[in-house]
């Protein structure tokens, strides 16, 4: 993943669940401790303590290296992604589902009325319960949801603290992390919208998966 850089602190994400999905995803390939720990260039006794939990703080780039070594997207081992990975063996999927042609504003908020054009689309293998996408526009969810990227979003779920979703905020879109009444961007530039009592708010659907952008 390139672009900006994920603040490293506890608020932004839950390093003991990353571990467990680290190490499940891991035990699921079949790869041992000294595998991985040569694949992502750490020590082996360093890639335990990031299992266990004892090192509290992950940085970007080795988080980014696990996740390539482990065949997964970042999104899942953070715990925002709800799908379990794909095996490389198995048959792909096309559905085909309604894009949005207002990209949403991982930025400072684009429009996104109920009245927004889509046109339907096809792709591979995306996440159950997928009711629509939207293509991301700009750099504030760096470095996971990046410039061109396409979301995959679901409706009628409950939005938690700590989790991803597409919010219109006084007739503005966001794709943001929503923290109680904050919505928070990944890179550190940007600071978190706080939502009023007065404001015009309505959270639109979780994030539940994505495809890069198409190079």
């Amino acid at each position: 993943m390139k672009g900006g850089k994920m603040k490293e602190d506890n608020t932004r994400y839950n390093m003991k669940e990353i571990a467990e999905r680290i190490k499940r995803r891991r035990e699921e390939m079949q790869m041992s401790y000294q595998a991985l720990a040569e694949k992502v260039n750490i020590s082996k006794s360093t890639l335990q303590r990031y299992e266990t939990g004892y090192i509290k703080n992950l940085p970007v780039d080795k988080f980014e290296d696990i996740a390539k070594a482990l065949q997964v997207d970042p999104a899942y081992l953070m715990g925002w992604d709800e799908e379990k990975p794909i095996s490389p063996r198995m048959q792909k999927v096309i559905s085909r589902i309604p894009v949005f042609s207002t990209p949403i504003s991982a930025g400072d908020g684009e429009w996104l009325s109920e009245g927004t054009e889509y046109e339907w689309a096809n792709f591979e293998n995306v996440p159950n319960n997928t009711d629509f996408a939207l293509k991301v526009k700009g750099d504030s969810m760096s470095p996971i949801y990046n410039d061109g990227d396409v979301v995959f979003v679901r409706q009628g779920t409950f939005i938690e603290s700590g989790d991803v979703g597409v919010f219109r905020l006084n007739g503005e879109g966001y794709l943001k992390m929503l923290k109680g009444s904050n919505l928070v961007s990944l890179n550190p530039k940007y600071e978190p919208v706080t939502i009023k009592e007065s404001d015009n708010y309505y959270p639109a659907g979780k994030v539940v998966g994505k495809q890069e952008r198409q190079v």
